[in-house]
């Protein structure tokens, strides 16, 4: 396993996870499972340029973790049809607690936009983003409980 994007996702899981691996030419594409610690899902081909093959797996749930954790990082290696494990070093996805918002400032805006919302709260992470609707806009994370955001 060369590269695992991204390298993170929330405990609750379903984060779209691309593995690039080298040198998988001799193992049929559709029997690729990975396996996230000891819990194995299905690889899904993506694409392959000369030795270099990405697949898409959809990182499970993790159970079980104690409240005082925010993240816990597991070793990800691919298999072959769930029963063996490819020879590699595997590629390390952290899992961690997702934010938990508890107030957010100011509470309206103009429509046009442009306005700084400070939301407060737990767990945020350095690849925050706030939505409003359906747009995304870039956020600043002030601290792992504080971040700003411009209204769009």
């Amino acid at each position: 396993v060369l590269s695992l994007t991204p390298d993170s996702g929330p405990y609750s899981g379903g984060t779209a996870v691309e593995v690039k691996a080298l040198g998988l030419e001799a193992i049929p594409v559709g029997a690729i499972t990975c396996h996230f610690g000891d819990t194995l899902v299905a690889g899904v081909f993506v694409d392959s340029d000369a030795n270099l093959f990405s697949f898409r797996c959809i990182a499970p749930a993790l159970e079980g973790m104690p409240d005082f954790l925010t993240h816990k990082t597991l070793l990800v290696k691919l298999g072959i049809n769930g029963t063996s494990e490819v020879p590699s070093t595997g590629g390390q996805f952290t899992y961690y607690t997702a934010p938990h918002v508890q107030s957010i400032s100011p509470g309206i805006g103009f429509v046009s936009g442009g306005e700084e919302v400070r939301v407060e709260g737990t767990g945020f992470r350095s690849t925050a983003s706030c939505k409003f609707g359906e747009e995304l806009s870039e956020a600043k994370v002030v601290s792992p409980s504080s971040v700003v955001c411009v209204s769009p």
